[in-house]
């Protein structure tokens, strides 16, 4: 039998049955009595006022729409439903599953609705790699045990307590919070894979069964529990949906939350130990990893109301819309319907400022939805080589199958009933398709290029050792104005002037040698002393280039910048250490690291003018010298470091083999240096620029597309940790 679009039939004198598997119950909110309505098969629930639960409850499949309507109004008087509105609830209840046509009443309520088409065409989701859901059988029957073992720790008293404690925890946190990221810049460590994958699955369990535990004290019933694996890393979930049941949105927002406020109890446990246990680093280590896990990670995953989780929930209720997700599609399909086939649909049951905010939010969704799709398949291209493109393939595929399904079916119909609709929903339908992957693939999105930079005297600015010694006398201080060729540092190193002594000695002594076998006319013993004579010319000239460099003297005129310089009197001091820098007002440099990303874009800049941002936001001109052509995981500066405060992420398992860099630490990702001139004029001047001040470089603006980008920062990310994880 053919069955029906309810959007293309005259409903009025339709008897229309309701589904037989649906509950009602009644409720009061902000003062008014509504109702709920559940179909516990599907674990769906929505939201009717007084005024439809009167026109619904009349709907027993012998009286027409028109017939119910009218005794709606002699019950209701003025506050009943016009025709107009009687219909289209009806057309809510078909979309809904929540009600049957008189052609559909030999089918069983599961099975008729149109709903239950896209239904089955999701069904494929279950077999995404994506997002696998495993459930495990009779788990509500241990859990249900677990909360009412556990439910007196959901009680009042426990829970004010424990928000008190994670309030003293973030005391804490923050007056530490310079040294809790110094114990945390190894958190994401190869080295602790295992311990934080213990840790997480742990933490996702212990969330599970707090939900479970407060939905049983809050009078819910525990359904099923299981494993969800999202591109194979574990999650655990747990049926709660029985709170929808409960007439108190505060019992229903407890449930919700209930997850998150275990994991930030759990948190701030971790922050207490690593306050407290300052002797092991390994501990303080591990405490960091599980504060970040537990308290970083629930926010932005858990917290986040474009996915089904905690936040969810809570924004649902808060706004009293049950079947949030739900209800987004639908208010997109809607609106895609009348925008590609010109149908107007039914506008469901949400009312007022409700409709706009659901519409907005399943439009956020769908674009959430979207961009987790791709940066998965991106994942597992980069995880899986080969493999995980056919994962990525498979999964997309999956993901588009709904959509396609419903599109197919509408151009079917149309084409049966109105074929040049069917054109039109097609042409603008692809129109649509085109330019969304164009915008998404194609079209270049200018944005700024800026580069983390660091403010620099040039090299050669700097008044380096050339000999190794004792600091004996010094003759300039800090801002003091010499000229070059001006004694700055006398150094002492007697061994050094001794060997310097003894070889010219040596060398003297071999002079008289040599005339001694010119007299003697031995020509052999001549020729083996003037080799060695030239020999140590050589030694004694060598040694003198570094008794004479004991004498430190400026190599030009310029101020000398160097604070406490008088305190290294008595101190030792190798060669190539830099103890003073003798510069003017235009010898300053700026150092840039460019990305390996944008690295292309800015060559073509050099000699050319760019700009400079100071902390100040004050834009600073300023010319592009050169690139250095290799990239290095060398730190240009610590200013630059996260640890210090910086924009750049580093990681110190790994080290500079040069000795004047050893306490540096190196960067997760390969940077290209650039040597920026600072512009000097009549109207500007880098004295405005401290020496190791952090600054921005801005390069011009980069045109890849957002697909190009989110590829791009997705396979960095996954590139940094297997360098990270592969052996020093």
């Amino acid at each position: 039998m053919e069955i029906r679009d309810p959007n293309t039939i005259d409903l009025a004198e339709q008897k229309v049955r309701l589904a037989d598997d649906i509950r009602f119950w009644p409720v009061r909110e902000r003062g008014q009595r509504v109702y709920r309505i559940e179909i516990p098969s599907l674990h769906r629930f929505f939201r009717i006022g007084h005024e439809e639960y009167v026109f619904v409850s009349l709907i027993d499949g012998d009286t027409t729409i028109a017939q119910a309507c009218g005794l709606a109004a002699s019950m209701l008087g003025k506050q009943a439903l016009s025709l107009e509105q009687s219909t289209a609830i009806v057309r809510w209840l078909i979309a809904n599953e929540l009600a049957r046509l008189p052609s559909q009443s030999h089918v069983t309520t599961r099975d008729f609705s149109p709903r239950r088409k896209t239904t089955e065409a999701s069904s494929w989701a279950r077999w995404n790699p994506f997002w696998i859901k495993v459930p495990i059988r009779h788990s509500e029957r241990v859990l249900t045990w677990i909360a009412s073992v556990l439910g007196p720790l959901a009680s009042p008293a426990w829970v004010v307590s424990s928000i008190l404690f994670i309030a003293l925890a973030w005391v804490v946190l923050f007056t530490r919070w310079s040294e809790f990221v110094q114990t945390s810049s190894e958190v994401f460590s190869p080295s602790s894979w295992l311990w934080m994958l213990i840790v997480w699955v742990a933490l996702k369990v212990i969330h599970e069964v707090a939900h479970a535990v407060a939905c049983h004290r809050q009078g819910g019933e525990v359904g099923e529990s299981g494993l969800v694996f999202v591109l194979f890393a574990p999650l655990a979930y747990v049926d709660v949906s029985s709170c929808w049941r409960m007439n108190s949105r505060r019992s229903r927002i407890l449930v919700a939350a209930a997850g998150m406020y275990v994991e930030w109890v759990v948190a701030a446990l971790a922050v207490m130990v690593w306050a407290f246990v300052s002797d092991s680093i390994q501990t303080r280590s591990m405490m960091s990893q599980i504060v970040v896990m537990a308290g970083v990670s629930t926010i932005v995953f858990n917290a986040n109301v474009l996915m089904r989780f905690d936040g969810y929930f809570i924004f649902a209720d808060l706004i009293d819309v049950p079947n949030l997700a739900m209800e987004g599609s639908e208010s997109l399909a809607r609106v895609a319907n009348r925008l590609i086939w010109g149908e107007r649909t039914v506008q469901g049951g949400l009312r007022g400022w409700r409709r706009g905010v659901v519409f907005v939010y399943g439009a956020l969704a769908m674009v959430w939805r979207v961009v987790v799709c791709v940066s998965l398949s991106i994942v597992a291209s980069s995880m899986f080589a080969g493999a995980g493109v056919v994962l990525a393939v498979i999964a997309v595929l999956l993901a588009i199958l709904t959509p396609l399904k419903r599109w197919w079916n509408h151009a079917a119909r149309w084409q049966r009933v109105d074929p040049i609709r069917c054109v039109r929903g097609c042409v603008i339908g692809s129109l649509l398709g085109i330019t969304l992957l164009a915008t998404v693939l194609v079209v270049p999105i200018p944005t700024s290029n800026f580069a983390a930079a660091v403010v620099r005297y040039r090299p050669e600015t700097m008044i380096r050792t050339r000999s190794e010694g004792l600091v004996a006398k010094i003759h300039v201080r800090d801002g003091e104005d010499v000229r070059r060729g001006d004694i700055m540092i006398e150094l002492e190193n007697r061994d050094l002037v001794h060997r310097w002594s003894a070889l010219k000695l040596t060398m003297e002594q071999n002079a008289i040698r040599i005339r001694q076998a010119i007299e003697s006319r031995d020509d052999g013993a001549r020729i083996i002393l003037e080799q060695r004579n030239h020999s140590l010319a050589d030694q004694v000239a060598n040694f003198k280039t570094q008794v004479d460099a004991l004498t430190i003297v400026a190599s030009r005129s310029g101020r000398v910048v160097a604070p406490h310089l008088d305190e290294r009197v008595g101190t030792h001091v190798k060669s190539g250490d830099l103890v003073a820098v003798i510069a003017g007002g235009d010898d300053k440099e700026v150092i840039a690291m460019v990305p390996q990303q944008m690295v292309d874009d800015v060559r073509p800049l050099i000699a050319t003018h760019v700009s400079l941002i100071a902390a100040d936001n004050q834009q600073i001109g300023a010319t592009l010298d050169r690139i250095e052509p290799r990239a290095s995981d060398q730190l240009a500066d610590p200013a630059l470091a996260a640890t210090m405060g910086g924009p750049m992420a580093v990681h110190r398992d790994r080290f500079s083999d040069k000795d004047e860099d050893r306490n540096s630490a190196r960067l997760l990702e390969p940077y290209f240096r650039a040597r920026l001139g600072v512009d000097v004029g009549p109207t500007r001047s880098n004295e405005s620029l401290a020496v190791g001040s952090r600054v921005w470089a801005s390069f011009g603006y980069r045109d890849d597309t957002a697909y190009e980008r989110l590829s791009l920062m997705i396979r960095s990310l996954w590139n940094q940790v297997t360098d990270n994880s592969q052996p020093n």
